[in-house]
């Protein structure tokens, strides 16, 4: 036996915990305030590390429930679509199947929250990957499901205004401009060149870097840090890390292989505080458990 943890256990255990991140991140909307997120900062737990913001964006509270920032919540609930999705799709064995049908359709609504376009995007090419993969005959089934989900986010905008809003903020975007990345870029080449190879250092970006450049305190995307921390072998090495996953989830299910492919394509593009390897190499091995327990149910 490959796998010694139950599928069914780990994944109940997942779409449980989510749940409640949903739930609070709807409670956050509905009161216009992170309670937990101002609690905890307060009192000293956390300091620094967790967002709270109470500015809003497309007409919405920039959320993050639980999370340390609100394109954590965008990412998780995105992945946490594709999750639920494919459990329902193959009927996998859960002892409460109406709470994953919750999280299937309150997983739209916390991307929604987090406002972060990045995400937006993200979801919007995990859609767009499902809609292709299912088949025609299976459409009424789960793809109306998957269309209905998709339209939550769209009808969820009140005025027509919002959504122009949002379209012309993915376009023009304020604060993560072409021309600071290109600045970015040459502070992070600046310090790669010290440590080409193996990079400076765990950190190095953040510790040493910042304090002297203040503009790479916005540095959005993995591949500076990568460049400065790790030098060339890092980059490598996390290249061959989306690789290898997408290369043995595509040999089990083709529809897999996008997880790694919107990983890597979200931490390219924004920053996407705690969601680092781990989180990918865990949701790599649940689909992996997945599909071995229940590979005659393919999609």
């Amino acid at each position: 036996m490959p796998f010694l943890c139950p599928p069914a256990f780990a994944l109940q255990k997942k779409i449980g915990l989510f749940f409640v991140i949903a739930f609070y991140a709807i409670i956050e909307q509905l009161l216009k305030i992170n309670i937990y997120a101002e609690f905890i900062t307060k009192i000293g737990i956390i300091e620094g590390s967790i967002l709270i913001e109470p500015r809003q964006r497309f007409g919405l509270k920039i959320g993050n429930s639980f999370l340390t920032w609100n394109s954590t919540l965008g990412c998780i609930a995105s992945f946490m679509f594709l999750i639920s999705f494919i459990l329902i799709k193959k009927n996998f064995f859960l002892s409460n199947k109406d709470l994953l049908k919750i999280v299937f359709f309150l997983s739209p609504l916390c991307v929604l929250f987090s406002t972060a376009r990045s995400m937006y995007v993200v979801f919007f090419i995990i859609c767009i990957v499902i809609f292709l993969k299912i088949s025609f005959s299976n459409f009424i089934n789960l793809g109306i499901l998957s269309f209905i989900s998709l339209l939550i986010i769209i009808t969820s905008f009140a005025l027509h205004n919002q959504i122009n809003d949002i379209i012309h903020s993915i376009i023009n975007v304020k604060g993560s401009s072409p021309e600071l990345r290109i600045i970015q870029l040459g502070i992070s080449l600046k310090y790669f060149q010290n440590a080409p190879l193996w990079g400076n250092g765990r950190n190095y970006i953040w510790d040493v870097v910042a304090p002297d450049n203040p503009l790479i305190k916005g540095a959005e995307s993995i591949w500076f840090s990568l460049l400065v921390d790790y030098g060339l072998m890092g980059c490598i090495s996390f290249i061959f890390l989306i690789i290898s996953c997408m290369v043995v989830l595509w040999k089990r299910n083709h529809l897999y292989a996008v997880l790694p492919l919107v990983y890597i394509f979200g931490k390219t593009i924004t920053l996407i505080m705690e969601v680092d390897f781990d989180l990918l190499l865990i949701f790599t091995i649940l689909l992996l458990k997945i599909e071995y327990f229940y590979k005659e149910n393919r999609l």
